[in-house]
């Protein structure tokens, strides 16, 4: 996640068996107060639809973190459009970061990692 530039990464995670999962991601992008423009988080299915969103611009002086979780379900058959949460086993859950300050910054590594974990919680209920 290091090394964005003015596009965006993505880093996924593909359950292996059916249930409820705890999905978590977060970060801190390099600060730089003379950078305007929105910094955004996106945990999204492989198919693109956005399961949660944490979008913002830095404060006065250049900060801008992230935190952004969900609970999401997979299922032996396929859910359909019922739910945005969830999804047919196979379905990969990605991170996904983008700014738009027009100019290359860095989630940094130091003090605060960029991450993106996903724990099982258990069957569907």
């Amino acid at each position: 996640l290091s090394g964005l530039g003015g596009g965006q990464t993505t880093t996924r995670i593909t359950p292996r068996r059916t249930g409820i999962y705890a999905v978590k991601a977060g970060g801190r992008w390099e600060k730089d107060a003379e950078l305007f423009g929105r910094r955004g988080m996106d945990l999204r299915w492989d198919d693109g639809a956005i399961i949660a969103r944490d979008e913002r611009d830095p404060n006065s002086e250049g900060e801008c973190g992230h935190s952004v979780s969900a609970d999401v379900m997979i299922t032996s058959t396929d859910p359909g459009t019922a739910s945005p949460w969830a999804r047919r086993l196979g379905a990969a859950v990605e991170l996904v970061v983008y700014q738009t300050s027009g100019h290359p910054l860095r989630l940094l590594s130091d003090g605060v990692k960029p991450f993106l974990q996903m724990t099982y919680q258990g069957p569907k209920p």
